[in-house]
């Protein structure tokens, strides 16, 4: 039996949408006498279960009114792909994009220590793209340093690959203020729309503040901000989708 891989796209994305379905496609229906020459591959091709979920940030650029805040997302695709899992005989491999390499960062914990504890044997592994669950631990490639600005700690039993490129500030993050700064910014975005923070307005006015005095703010704050304006390169990883099919069939192997 080929093995899966299931997938959860990033934040306002469909389910078969992002660099994570970019990487399905290579091993799936796109699969080809090419593919399999250039990497050596000559097995059965991959089973692919992409999960729905809301991918929602909230009131942030809201897909819908009403969206769930990202927590809760992230909450639900949780579930969604603990279901997934259950519903899916043999061996699998996870991968994620934004929001949705957190919720696979989530499962991994569950599949460590959680609900799916039963199926942790069948995991091989998971390959995350932007991860705000980005771990120090994790085998990085795409040359940006630092870890998920989620804080997000996950027990180091799973072989984990992550692809980081330098100012994608989800999993560049880095340690002391300048990271704790960003980590706080980062939690009350996450929780908007969940009725339990009220933290936009606040928020805009903290930052329109550091951007009109921000020596006051110190330079950790400024460097914060920089970093919070160059989600730009949060979307440069399809270079790095032919690496991540190697690793993906090296995990499946």
């Amino acid at each position: 039996m080929p093995a899966t891989l299931i997938t959860v796209a990033g934040t306002w994305s469909p389910p078969d949408a992002g660099f994570q379905a970019d990487l399905a496609r290579a091993v799936t229906s796109d699969w080809d006498d090419i593919h399999a020459e250039v990497m050596g591959w000559n097995g059965p091709g991959f089973r692919w279960v992409p999960v729905p979920y809301p991918a929602s940030f909230g009131p942030v650029s809201p897909p819908y009114p009403g969206a769930p805040a990202y927590v809760d997302s992230v909450a639900e695709g949780v579930r969604n792909t603990i279901a997934a899992i259950n519903n899916t005989p043999g061996r699998f491999v996870l991968s994620g994009y934004s929001q949705g390499a957190e919720v696979v960062g989530r499962v991994c914990i569950e599949l460590a220590n959680g609900a799916l504890q039963h199926r942790r044997s069948d995991c091989r592994g998971c390959i995350t793209f932007g991860d705000p669950a980005r771990q120090p631990e994790d085998n990085a490639y795409g040359g940006g340093e630092g870890w998920g600005i989620s804080r997000l700690r996950i027990p180091p039993w799973i072989d984990r690959v992550t692809y980081a490129v330098p100012g994608d500030m989800y999993c560049t993050c880095p340690d002391g203020q300048v990271g704790d700064q960003m980590h706080a910014v980062y939690y009350a975005l996450t929780h908007l729309g969940t009725g339990r923070i009220d933290g936009h307005p606040a928020l805009v006015a903290e930052v329109l503040r550091l951007l009109r005095n921000p020596i006051t703010g110190g330079i950790a704050a400024v460097d914060a901000i920089v970093r919070a304006l160059q989600v730009r390169e949060h979307s440069n990883y399809g270079p790095w989708v032919p690496h991540a099919v190697g690793k993906l069939l090296e995990m499946a192997a």
